[in-house]
């Protein structure tokens, strides 16, 4: 039987793809850059090894490829997370995007380029790569630092500079001038779109979706799933609007639903295969001769690209008025290209509107950029940048620890099953063996919650527990552990309690003795006779000479410390 020559294509595309990606997994540098040195391999620039033969069809799997790509990413934005990550993370990004935008500009220009080319290369130079900055943060474990969920807020809201970007430079590109009745046209297509389809999506895809749902199983999730996103970015794009927009706002219905979390699990493995494909189409893209040639214009772009981040995302911090060590260590985060700075050459070079070597000026500035990010990432956290003598043992500050238990914070996944339940009939204390100090909502914080109050989405949650009882309900929350923020250490302290033998409290409960609404805390544990109990049930009788070691709000602990003192009850002590 004759094979058609997309698969022979796509099986040199996926072998080639597959050792590279093993290569660089082994050298430990992101597989992003496996799959562009396997496209260079591959294509037609390099005649040493075989090539593949049908360039237009592998073109149509990387724009698949693209749209599904930009679907799953718009499944892991989150309107709700829009609003948390705040003002900061809104001004730095705006500040980094149009400062980078016009920076790049500028160059263009100072290259003597003409108005076209100079615009794209802004606008690709603006653009971070939201999957190597999470790889490395993975990687370097600082995920739970203070800097890195600012670094994600601006992430997400560059993702969405991105979207307009693309859409802005699709309108320019057909357009080719500012001015005119035609650009502005493609304006107020844009604006019509997303005034209504953005609320249309996020109020009628939950209500389908919910409708359905005893209706489907894992097969029928994933097609319906691509459908949607199909025909959004085809009503997106017979508007004359770009496609990767539809794909991006369809995956971020899908995120406010009930469905999002199981369906982007299933889409990943396909995201996985097309995003191969993609990159390796990128670097089949790339002219060796051209990068030689132009040498000394991608040292002199690298330069600006790194350089000039830094500077802006850490002056953008400064305006959103975070702390001089926080906005340098989001600058050096930033400080690369990635994903949309493909896709913008790509659109750029299929529109005939920009220069063929820009296309492999933006692949080598991206390798470069991409390979020095894990190390301004680790400079960043380091004990020479933060300064020893500046913030001694921070961490264990923090971070209040009694024996093996420890402080944690934890995010309450959107789809976390006993949602709205209380912490009463999810028996925490007696499956996991922890307890939740505090729960904070928004710019709402509750110190020792009662039994009655109820686990919501986005809540952050203070929890008491061993490693391992931690671990376990990690799993069962599907959340991260993070480690506490400075507030609790400046507002919050963990004390141990002596009982004396003339005090009130001996023979009563922790319940009954009223030490919890007292102090507006919690009682982490008990030590009695050199046996320690770690998060003690309510019915505990107190007895004396029993040491309780508690933590709540530090002026409550401090007053009632004050008043046990006066009346001989209790004596409070470090």
């Amino acid at each position: 039987m004759h094979l058609p020559l997309l698969i022979g294509d796509l099986a040199l595309i996926l072998m080639v793809a597959g050792i590279f990606s093993i290569l660089f997994r082994r050298l430990k540098q992101p597989t992003v850059l496996g799959y562009l040195l396997a496209g260079l391999v591959v294509g037609p620039h390099v005649s040493v090894f075989p090539t593949i033969v049908d360039f237009n069809n592998i073109k149509v799997w990387a724009e698949l490829g693209i749209i599904i790509f930009l679907f799953l990413l718009g499944m892991e934005f989150s309107f709700k997370k829009l609003i948390r990550v705040g003002k900061p993370a809104f001004v730095a990004a705006a500040v980094k995007v149009v400062a980078t935008l016009s920076l790049g500009y500028f160059v263009g220009r100072w290259f003597e380029w003409n108005t076209m080319d100079s615009i794209f290369l802004g606008a690709l130079l603006s653009i971070s790569s939201t999957a190597i900055v999470v790889k490395a943060f993975e990687e370097l474990s600082v995920k739970s630092q203070t800097f890195a969920s600012l670094v994600y807020g601006i992430l997400i809201i560059e993702d969405l500079f991105a979207i307009v970007i693309l859409a802005f430079l699709s309108t320019l590109a057909v357009s080719r001038s500012f001015e005119g009745s035609v650009f502005f046209i493609q304006m107020a297509k844009l604006c019509g779109f997303l005034i209504v389809v953005i609320p249309l999506g996020l109020y009628l895809m939950p209500w389908f979706l919910k409708k359905v749902r005893p209706y489907m199983n894992d097969e029928t999730r994933v097609v319906l799933a691509l459908g949607l996103c199909l025909s959004l970015v085809l009503l997106a794009s017979r508007m004359g609007l770009s496609a990767a927009l539809g794909a991006f706002l369809m995956g971020a219905f899908m995120a406010e639903t009930v469905e999002g979390e199981r369906t982007e699990r299933f889409l990943t493995p396909i995201k996985d295969l097309f995003g191969a494909i993609f990159f390796t189409s990128v670097g089949m893209l790339v002219n060796l001769s051209e990068i030689i040639g132009q040498f000394n214009l991608i040292f002199i772009v690298v330069l600006i690209t790194v350089v000039g981040k830094i500077l802006v995302t850490t002056l953008g911090m400064r305006i959103a008025r975070q702390s001089k060590t926080v906005s340098i260590q989001t600058g050096l985060s930033l400080a690369q290209i990635g994903e949309f700075s493909f896709i913008i050459a790509t659109l750029g070079l299929e529109l005939g509107v920009v220069r063929s070597d820009l296309y492999s000026l933006t692949v080598a500035v991206s390798i470069v950029t991409t390979f020095i990010t894990p190390y301004l990432i680790r400079y960043s956290v380091s004990p020479r940048f933060l300064g020893v003598k500046s913030q001694p043992n921070s961490t264990d500050k923090s971070i209040p620890k009694i024996w093996d238990g420890h402080l944690v914070e934890m995010e309450v996944h959107p789809h976390f099953i006993n949602i709205g339940r209380t912490l009463e009939e999810m028996h925490l204390r007696e499956v996991f063996g922890i307890s939740v100090v505090a729960i904070i909502r928004g710019e709402i914080r509750l110190t020792a919650p009662t039994r009655y109050e109820r686990l919501m989405a986005y809540d952050r949650i203070i929890v008491l527990g061993t490693d391992e009882q931690l671990q376990a309900f990690e799993k069962h929350l599907k959340s991260e552990r993070h480690s506490l923020q400075d507030m609790d250490s400046i507002y919050y302290e963990l004390k141990s309690v002596e009982i004396k033998q003339t005090s009130k409290l001996i023979g009563k409960s922790l319940r009954s003795s009223g030490i919890r609404e007292e102090i507006d805390g919690i009682i982490f544990g008990i030590q009695r006779d050199n046996q320690r109990h770690l998060n003690p049930d309510s019915t505990f009788i107190i007895k004396a000479n029993d040491l309780l070691w508690v933590y709540g709000e530090r002026t409550k602990i401090r007053q009632f410390e004050s008043q046990t003192s006066q009346g001989g009850d209790a004596e409070f002590h470090h």
